[in-house]
């Protein structure tokens, strides 16, 4: 270790001794705020790091466990965080407090069973994390804007149509190869009229 020898000053850094001669006050002022403002840069780089890789933690544990009855304090725990300090770093991140990530969780997985045409509403809403069957349609009408039953009814009438879309396209395909094919073969049979007619 150096010490201030005349005007030889050594500043301690994260990995080594920077020895610098300083020939004014003003330039030991300068280095020094230099030096912090690294350091500070630095803490910021890992602090942020550190939050990021908790909040995907969160995430990554309400998509996994949404449909059990979780709680703050759970998810809390499982990423090691206090429950304060993650609601708080949640909703400075995402824009969206625990409550809601779980909400969208189990509503988006309800839309996705509720597609299916033989999907039982009861079903669904136990399957997402909910035991009153009513709640689950309140939350799910706040949601998507209309109850369950009835986004299921749509979705049933959207693949009708997807279907029927389907077929046209597909008969429409036929027509234009049909059509292709007749304008083709009678222009073979004018062609080999005409070249026929001088002999006639």
């Amino acid at each position: 270790q150096r010490s201030l020898v005349g005007s030889e000053m050594c500043i301690e850094t994260d990995t080594n001794w920077l020895c610098e001669t300083v020939e004014k006050p003003k330039q030991l002022y300068e280095e020094a705020g230099r030096i912090l403002e690294q350091q500070f840069s630095r803490y910021l780089e890992s602090q942020m790091m550190w939050n990021d890789r908790h909040v995907r933690a969160a995430l990554r544990y309400i998509s996994a466990h949404f449909s059990e009855d979780i709680q703050l304090d759970d998810l809390a725990a499982a990423v090691g965080l206090n429950p304060a300090y993650l609601s708080g770093l949640l909703k400075n991140k995402t824009g969206m407090t625990y409550s809601e990530h779980l909400l969208k969780a189990r509503m988006e997985r309800a839309k996705e069973l509720l597609a299916g045409s033989n999907a039982i509403v009861k079903s669904v809403c136990y399957e997402v994390g909910y035991r009153d069957v009513k709640y689950f349609s309140r939350l799910f009408r706040q949601y998507t804007g209309v109850n369950p039953s009835i986004y299921q009814k749509m979705q049933v009438f959207s693949s009708c149509l997807t279907g029927l879309a389907a077929l046209a396209a597909g008969l429409l395909r036929l027509f234009f190869i049909a059509a292709v094919t007749a304008a083709f073969a009678i222009r073979i049979a004018v062609w080999n009229i005409d070249k026929r007619g001088p002999n006639l």
